[in-house]
């Protein structure tokens, strides 16, 4: 839970300053897994779906940027197979 709320705020204070970048909100994305795993089937849905919400604009804003093609796609692969989407996950990989 700690890692999660560091990154969030990491992100929320950088926002429109010179640290700010898309991969600080590929790393809340990330945190948001990792912490989805630990959570009860109910308190995980909520976040992946607000995740999945997140990566939506994320691409919407940056998926032009070819340097975020593979993070993107990794985080597309980790969140499928979270949701128990294991054979979407592979047709990705």
């Amino acid at each position: 839970m700690g890692q999660h709320s560091a990154t969030i705020n990491i992100t929320k204070y950088a926002k429109n300053s010179i640290q700010d970048s898309p991969m600080l909100q590929v790393n809340v994305i990330r945190s948001a897994i990792d912490l989805a795993t630990t959570l009860s089937e109910n308190e995980a849905q909520k976040l992946l779906t607000n995740t999945e919400k997140s990566l939506e604009r994320l691409t919407q804003n940056y998926g032009a940027m070819p340097q975020l093609d593979a993070q993107l796609n990794i985080i597309k692969v980790r969140l499928l197979s979270s949701q128990k989407g294991k054979k979407a996950a592979e047709k990705i990989i």
